[in-house]
């Protein structure tokens, strides 16, 4: 399942969702308000976003499963990570046997106003397949997304 997410209030909300054909898939809550620092599309606001974003966060991170991370300097290192790579991936920190894979969308400012994420079942998004095929997917329609809204990679 395909989603566009925005941050909403200190969370990661999507907007819309596109679903596959597939019978076994994500089912999307459209409006729900998701953690931002266990989900794939959650890490990319807080990556990409001003300090203040990542201030907000609470004290104590909630933990949603044994994946996910809770302390906040391995936090920081991981939006390090995303910042640098420009995509998130999330592998079963917020559900258990969900991955998904985040990247960027930008407008014409360069600001990110949203992202857009990829999640699917665990045993069809394998690292091998996120890191191969998925990643290089996502990153080119982050930017064809972007440029939509008049984002310019080349400036």
């Amino acid at each position: 399942t395909t989603f566009v997410t925005v941050l909403q209030y200190g969370a990661a909300v999507p907007l819309e969702a596109v679903e596959p054909p597939q019978p076994v898939r994500l089912v999307s809550r459209i409006g729900d308000r998701l953690p931002l620092h266990c989900t794939a599309a959650g890490k990319i606001h807080l990556a990409f976003s001003d300090e203040s974003v990542r201030n907000a966060l609470p004290d104590t991170l909630q933990k949603f499963t044994e994946k996910t991370v809770i302390d906040s300097q391995v936090l920081t290192q991981q939006l390090k990570k995303i910042s640098d790579n420009g995509y998130a991936v999330d592998l079963g920190e917020n559900v258990e046997d969900v991955r998904s894979v985040a990247v960027p969308i930008r407008d014409y400012t360069r600001a990110v106003v949203g992202s857009l994420s990829l999640a699917g079942p665990a045993y069809r998004l394998t690292q091998e397949r996120i890191e191969k095929e998925i990643v290089p997917l996502m990153l080119k329609a982050g930017l064809d997304l972007s440029s939509r809204l008049g984002f310019d990679a080349e400036t």
